[in-house]
């Protein structure tokens, strides 16, 4: 899966009752799980013992395969999934014959979804830390700037996010007021937050 490395791969099974357990889920929970939720399967493991990098660290990552029941899931299973092993994870939610990779980095990233067969992941990095900021950075698209860390430009990827989130607002509302003051303030404030946001 994914072209990765056939040394990596394992068959593992995670029954929806271990999580149930793990995360004590309430029976509403629990069928809200169930009804985005078909099977869950760890497919890859990244570690040293599977993969070799100059870096001589002990840190891996899983790859576990979530075969979906619709495409419209709710994004509180998924998190929940994330932080079920106490490891990084990597996602593939797989919906009949398209997936998309989902990570957990303070917020759930995810790319677009795609034929699984065209879904490819490139291992780089010198250090499992490396390597497993690049899948995060992959899947996220996040470009950090050259002084921030990866968690910084999440960061500020979030803030901008609420900032344009607020311009679009504005931007709808500046179009309905009648009253001519009131839209040149409303244009200003739209200006200030774009200035915060470039």
């Amino acid at each position: 899966m994914l072209g990765l490395p056939e040394s990596t791969e394992v068959r593992q099974f995670i029954s929806k009752a271990a999580i149930y357990r793990k995360f004590e889920l309430n029976n509403s929970q629990q069928t809200l799980f169930d009804e985005d939720i078909k099977k869950i399967t760890i497919v890859n493991e990244i570690s040293s013992q599977t993969v070799k990098l100059s870096g001589n660290d002990d840190n891996s990552f899983f790859v576990l395969e979530v075969q979906l029941k619709h495409k419209n899931y709710e994004k509180k299973n998924i998190e929940r999934l994330s932080k079920l092993i106490d490891q990084n994870i990597l996602l593939v939610l797989t919906y009949e014959d398209e997936a998309r990779l989902a990570v957990f980095k303070t917020i759930l990233h995810e790319t677009e979804w795609k034929q699984l067969e065209n879904i490819n992941l490139t291992l780089t990095g010198l250090s499992f830390d490396a390597l497993w900021e690049n899948v995060i950075r992959t899947v996220g698209r996040i470009e950090t700037q050259e002084e921030s860390t990866l968690e910084e430009q999440i960061t500020s990827n979030i803030e901008k996010a609420k900032i344009q989130k607020q311009i679009d607002a504005l931007k709808k509302k500046m179009k309905s007021e009648k009253q001519f003051n009131r839209q040149i303030e409303i244009k200003a404030e739209i200006k200030r937050l774009e200035g915060m946001i470039s």
